[in-house]
């Protein structure tokens, strides 16, 4: 489960840095096709003002019309990708999502578990107990008995240490069990919190996508207008006509860069939140801790490692799965030291 989900935040990283390579190209042609359009309307200019060179004048204007059209089929080419790596980045969070669903239902099996542990640990309590009763009356009659009862007196003294040893075990085997009990619920919050980060992300995707719908909306207005100036260019009698469409070519490159403007705002939004900063996380070191600290029985440290992680700003899924690699180092050592004594 960890696996699937590290993969797929590489794959989310991966993702975010081609959008905004994507975005950044984008930009810089609209920039381009802005300017194309601006020389265009000075063309226009040129030609309505003075006639001797409106030859001359129509035939740059050709040619800037060309480069427009150019222009025009990159920053399409670059929308498409930019749609098309914002619909990859919202399935990767999908995934995500839906592993962080599946460790969420396993650590309710983990606390049912824990539940089923104290209980066990309450029954033992008891028996200890009524162990202790036990000796302690035994102890009496060992005593009435006098020297008949020396050596019972003797099973009754050890009954007795057995007893409070039980006690004394199940009392830290409970306080153990509690504490983890109150890690596992630290976690599932975060784990929850991380699930509502991601539905947030997957929104502003959402927004992302509807920009680049935006922008190819622009683009295909900027065509028609092209388009319109390549039908009336033959004739200079159309020349109001001519103006107009530049204005609205200039008007919706206006908009293109502005949706741009708005797209890398939002990319870096979502680049800070998805990524984080905890790229100098050291999950070997933290987990052979870990390990340590379990297997001496040191669970005030065992909870100081994971708080500390948490602290410097390690994901909720990245601590899970180093939490259950180390479980199962842990279980598999102790499966391999069974089938050793046996």
């Amino acid at each position: 489960m960890h696996d699937i989900t590290e993969v797929s935040s590489e794959d989310i990283k991966d993702s975010l840095r081609q959008l905004e390579s994507t975005i950044l190209t984008t930009t810089n042609i609209s920039k381009d096709l802005e300017a194309e359009i601006l020389h265009l309307q000075k063309l226009m200019n040129r030609i309505g003002q003075d006639p001797k060179e409106s030859s001359s004048s129509r035939d740059h204007f050709a040619d800037t019309l060309i480069r427009s059209q150019d222009v025009i089929r990159s920053v399409t080419g670059t929308t498409k990708e930019f749609a098309e790596t914002t619909r990859h980045v919202a399935h990767e969070m999908t995934r995500i999502a839906t592993a962080s669903e599946n460790i969420a239902h396993t650590f309710h099996d983990l606390k049912s578990t824990s539940s089923e542990i104290s209980r066990f640990v309450t029954i033992v309590q008891e028996v200890a107990s009524r162990t202790k009763m036990l000796a302690l009356n035994a102890r009496l009659e060992a005593e009435r008995a006098g020297e008949y009862g020396r050596g019972f007196s003797v099973v009754a003294d050890e009954v007795k240490l057995l007893s409070a040893e039980s006690r004394e075990s199940s009392e830290s085997v409970a306080g153990a069990v509690g504490e983890f009990a109150n890690m596992l619920d630290e976690f599932e919050k975060n784990l929850q919190d991380q699930m509502l980060s991601l539905t947030e992300e997957q929104k502003k995707l959402s927004t992302a996508g509807d920009m680049a719908g935006r922008v190819a909306s622009d683009i295909g207005n900027m065509v028609v207008a092209i388009n319109k100036m390549e039908r009336i260019l033959s004739s200079l009698e159309y020349l109001g006509t001519v103006e107009n469409t530049l204005e609205q070519a200039r008007i919706s490159s206006e908009n293109l860069r502005q949706h741009l403007q708005r797209s890398l705002e939002l990319h870096s939004r979502l680049v800070h939140s998805t990524l984080g900063e905890n790229s100098d996380a050291r999950p070997g070191e933290f987990m052979q801790e870990l390990y340590e600290a379990i297997i001496h029985e040191n669970y005030h440290r065992s909870i100081g490692l994971v708080r500390e992680a948490l602290a410097s700003g390690t994901s909720g899924n990245d601590l899970l799965g180093m939490l259950a690699n180390t479980c199962e180092r842990i279980m598999y050592e102790q499966k391999q030291r069974r089938l050793t004594l046996s």
